[in-house]
């Protein structure tokens, strides 16, 4: 059995902070390292939906 944690193996992956593609969004953004899974959650109506589909977007655009 491999003891390993996830955070001993945080240098195998890229931590390149990930780009919304929204001015102002990105420098709150920017401890958040890509290649990586995050789980935004909250309310109905606070804008979820709207910032994936940005985020989907801005890929799609580069």
């Amino acid at each position: 059995m491999n003891n390993t944690s996830i955070n001993d193996r945080a240098d195998e992956y890229d931590a390149t902070p990930i780009s919304f593609g929204v001015p102002g969004l990105d420098e709150v953004s920017s401890r958040w390292p890509a290649n990586r899974v995050h789980l935004l959650e909250g309310a109905l109506g606070r804008g979820k939906t709207t910032l994936a589909l940005q985020f989907l977007l801005e890929g799609i655009r580069r």
